[in-house]
């Protein structure tokens, strides 16, 4: 089985554990808990239809995605972590732990309420609060960028809760992806 899939099945396990999970606190310098998926057997997958290449290339676009477009969000007015943040953010550190080369850029978001220096501080405290978490775990400073983009870019431009909440958070870009196998 190759490294890519493995990975990409060990990241789909641990998201599926950490969905499952109560809100209660956890240690935020604890290692992930990860399943051995060598003996996983793959119901439907034909090695000899679906070379190991096409395998690699799609457990990459699935890394990157996870990378890429998963979102941490909080609560109004706070920069704090919540444990299915620091559950997310364990996730993005187990992959970046092993792959030196890929950088993030760690992208603060607000909602459209306080004026506009103040959520591009508030912003800015999130995505640095991100950024630490993950430096906690070992993932190393040069692979790690922090911008505030305040309110600028709501995924929710509506003005009630269910909006507000979607657009307190921080974004993760990749800037470089050169060590992917």
């Amino acid at each position: 089985m190759s490294k890519s899939l493995i990975l990409s099945l060990s990241l789909c396990i641990v998201t599926f554990f950490a969905a499952c999970t109560s809100q209660e606190e956890v240690d935020p310098i604890a290692p992930v808990e990860t399943t051995d998926v060598t003996d996983v057997d793959v119901e439907g997958v034909d090695n000899e239809i679906l070379p190991e290449e096409a395998i690699s290339e799609v457990t990459e676009t699935e890394v990157k995605e996870t990378l890429d477009q998963t979102a941490v969000n909080f609560g109004f007015d706070r920069f704090v972590l919540t444990s299915e943040a620091k559950t997310q953010l364990r996730i993005k550190a187990e992959f970046l732990l092993k792959n030196h080369d890929v950088r993030l850029r760690i992208e603060g978001h607000c909602d459209n309420r306080g004026s506009d220096q103040y959520n591009m501080n508030l912003g800015l405290k999130r995505a640095q609060a991100t950024k630490d978490f993950l430096m906690e775990l070992g993932v190393k400073d040069d692979q790690l960028t922090v911008i505030s983009l305040g309110e600028k870019q709501p995924i929710d431009p509506s003005d009630n809760d269910e909006a507000w909440a979607a657009n307190r958070r921080t974004e993760f870009i990749i800037e470089d992806l050169t060590a992917q196998n």
